[in-house]
């Protein structure tokens, strides 16, 4: 409680207060100042003694109005009357007599503490000359109001609890396996497929015919392709006549018309470059060039050459498609003089480009 809330209450100008405050010793200063409990109480009692004391004052003074009115009227105008006077001058007196309330009540924020003044009760007696004594009790009653409790009520806000919810997407990608084919080209370098093509083996020395076991690579038929028949081979300078290269050649036609033939191994697709020399023996011979398959060879072409020189025939070829063996044949068409002699060969080259 603040000291200038008190002094209201006390009916008292802060001005008292501070002479009871300078009486009681205490460190208050300022009519702004909060009280203790205890300050409260010790400036309640001293105005509550105080005016305990002013009470028993003014409660002399109605005695002695009452008594001195009822004892000039009563010595001029009787018992009666002198009574009658008394009780009406104290009456006056009370009434006019400044209201003083005998209850302090000091209130903090949660506590309301009553101060009650206890009741006087003041016996009078009045004796009269007639020997009668007549006895007037005066009574003050002082009222303690019931006590009045103060409750704080302290209102909580309602709490308001936010609840965040987060939702994680996770997108998984899946990135197909990745095949890296990778492809290795080796380039061969061009590869003369034909064994024993100018005919050195079995460089025998001399000019004679051979089976065709002691030839290698190659395998000679008559023209009808029934029967295998002999390889004749001639030595350089055999009747005048050259190879065209090396020491040996042959005669395609031994003793009949005849075919000769090598197979070789390939791959679809390849490239071929073909080569051959050819002459006539006694003078133009013509001879069949033929490749595939074997059993379903295609001829290339006929050639035919004069019994002078050495002619060279060449040409390119690609392997068909599920073509692995490729045969390479050399077919009797004529030869001048009789099918018992002619169509020379050498120089036979089957060369792979890939």
């Amino acid at each position: 409680m603040k000291l200038y809330i008190l002094a209201d209450r006390l009916n008292k100008s802060l001005d008292e207060v501070f002479k009871a405050i300078e009486k009681l010793n205490l460190n208050i200063k300022s009519a702004e100042q909060n009280l203790t409990h205890e300050e409260v109480m010790k400036i309640t009692k001293y105005f509550a003694e105080k005016r305990r004391f002013s009470f028993f004052i003014l409660l002399w003074g109605y005695v002695l109005s009452f008594l001195s009115a009822f004892s000039i009227l009563f010595k001029k105008r009787g018992y009666f009357f002198g009574v009658c006077t008394g009780i009406v001058v104290f009456t006056f007196v009370a009434i006019n007599a400044p209201n003083q309330s005998n209850e302090i009540v000091v209130t903090d924020t949660t506590t309301t503490s009553t101060t009650t003044v206890p009741s006087t009760s003041v016996e009078t007696s009045i004796f009269i000359t007639d020997g009668t004594s007549t006895t007037t009790t005066s009574t003050t009653t002082t009222t303690v109001p019931p006590t009045t409790t103060t409750t704080t009520t302290t209102t909580v806000p309602p709490t308001t609890t936010t609840s965040t919810t987060t939702t994680t997407t996770t997108t998984t990608t899946t990135v197909p396996p990745t095949t890296t084919t990778s492809t290795t080209t080796t380039t061969l370098p061009p590869t003369d497929l034909i064994t024993n093509g100018s005919f050195e083996l079995p460089d025998p020395g001399t000019s004679g015919n051979f089976a065709n076991s002691d030839v290698p690579g190659w395998t000679n038929q008559l023209v009808d392709l029934s029967t295998e028949t002999r390889i004749e081979i001639w030595k350089k300078g055999e009747r005048s006549n050259d190879a065209n290269e090396g020491n040996y050649h042959i005669e395609l036609n031994w003793s009949a018309a005849s075919s000769i033939y090598q197979d070789v191994s390939v791959s679809p697709g390849d490239e071929i470059d073909w080569s051959f020399a050819h002459r006539g023996r006694q003078g133009v011979d013509t001879i069949s060039f033929r490749l595939g398959a074997p059993g379903s060879e295609v001829e290339i072409g006929q050639y035919s050459s004069g019994k002078n020189q050495w002619r060279i025939y060449s040409g390119t070829y690609t392997v068909p498609d599920g073509v692995t063996t490729l045969r390479v044949r050399f077919h009797h068409i004529s030869v001048a003089g009789g099918d018992g002699g002619g169509n020379h060969l050498d120089s036979i080259e089957i060369i792979n480009n890939y």
